[in-house]
């Protein structure tokens, strides 16, 4: 059980890492979100936030443990919190900031794939996969498939969230 459970926690881990990378870089990307949300929007703590999900990610991609999964699952929690919040105050019109320059809005489908993140780690706590390394290396020769499954699959959770709630709308009927 604990291997299969790195199927949602590394791409979950490698989403949390990158996304601390883009509020690194780019940490005004986040700032309107937070203050539609009523929190602080300062460059500064957005880079914090950066920081500790870069190092949750990559904590958990190279020796998952209970406390290091218990971190995923804290960071998937708190997301879909913000992203309620959002929804909450109708801030549907602009992007959440997880992703940098990219538009990524909140919609009821990010907050359902935060949720999942959130309850694979919870679960994973209790049984942690082996590091995504030692899980890769265990595999031989289709090792490779693997490792470009897990960001393929963290590619797939981006663009399910960015993308799907944008082609829906699209085929909402407009009057007459």
């Amino acid at each position: 059980m604990s291997e299969a459970l790195g199927a949602v926690v590394f791409p979950a881990a490698v989403l949390l890492a990158a996304a601390g990378v883009v509020k690194l870089v780019r940490p005004d990307a986040s700032l309107p979100a937070l203050g539609a949300a009523g929190l602080p929007a300062r460059r500064g703590p957005v880079q914090v936030l950066g920081i500790g999900e870069l190092g949750a990610g990559i904590a958990v991609l190279y020796a998952p443990s209970p406390v290091t999964c218990g971190l995923l699952a804290l960071a998937y929690l708190c997301f879909a919190g913000f992203i309620a919040r959002l929804l909450a105050v109708g801030a549907t019109d602009m992007s959440c900031g997880c992703a940098g320059k990219a538009e990524l809005p909140p919609s009821l489908l990010h907050l359902a794939l935060n949720l999942v993140a959130a309850a694979g780690a919870l679960i994973a706590m209790w049984s942690p996969p082996s590091g995504v390394a030692a899980w890769v290396g265990s595999l031989g020769a289709y090792g490779a498939i693997a490792g470009l499954g897990v960001v393929g699959a963290a590619w797939a959770a981006y663009l399910t969230a960015a993308f799907t709630p944008v082609l829906f709308a699209s085929y909402r009927r407009t009057g007459g």
